[in-house]
């Protein structure tokens, strides 16, 4: 009978046991399945954190690309109409407006070329040819600060 009692009460702690051992497995691959789907999510936000600054980046390239794009335009229209004879205060006052703009969102090299174009424009006795030099060279520095290939013909 003591024999029947100890297998009983030896089963019954073997069992206990074996329950205890797989409940306990049962957390740690719970515990892992958690991991892994935390891991999944973290790996998803960053994907979708790295497509925002991407994005980000892009929409703040092509705004500061049409920023200047617009700087450099106006400027050599500016600049034109000072070539052409135009002197009044409202055409000096827009050149001085478009030169601003240009000294804040261009590098030193277009800078140093509208240095060049607006010093031509503005002078009195200039010729054509001198101005369209001036006015090349800095489309040249322009298209380079912008990535544009230059023309095939230069």
């Amino acid at each position: 009978m003591t024999q029947v009692v100890t297998g009983i009460l030896i089963g019954a702690v073997v069992a206990a046991v074996g329950a205890l051992v797989n409940y306990l497995l049962g957390l740690r691959r719970d515990r892992q399945r958690w991991d892994r789907e935390d891991e999944r999510q973290r790996e998803r936000w960053n994907r979708e954190d790295q497509q925002r600054r991407e994005e980000w980046d892009h929409e703040h390239d092509f705004r500061d690309y049409a920023e200047r794009r617009s700087a450099y335009s106006e400027f050599v229209a500016s600049t034109d109409r000072l070539f052409a004879g135009d002197h009044s205060e409202e055409a000096f006052r827009e050149y001085r407006q478009c030169d601003a703009v240009v000294r804040l969102v261009a590098p030193a090299e277009v800078e140093k070329a509208a240095d060049q174009l607006g010093y031509t424009a503005r002078k009195s006795m200039v010729g054509n040819a001198e101005y369209r030099g001036a006015l090349q060279r800095f489309l040249k520095a322009a298209r380079e600060d912008l990535g544009k290939p230059p023309p095939p013909w230069d």
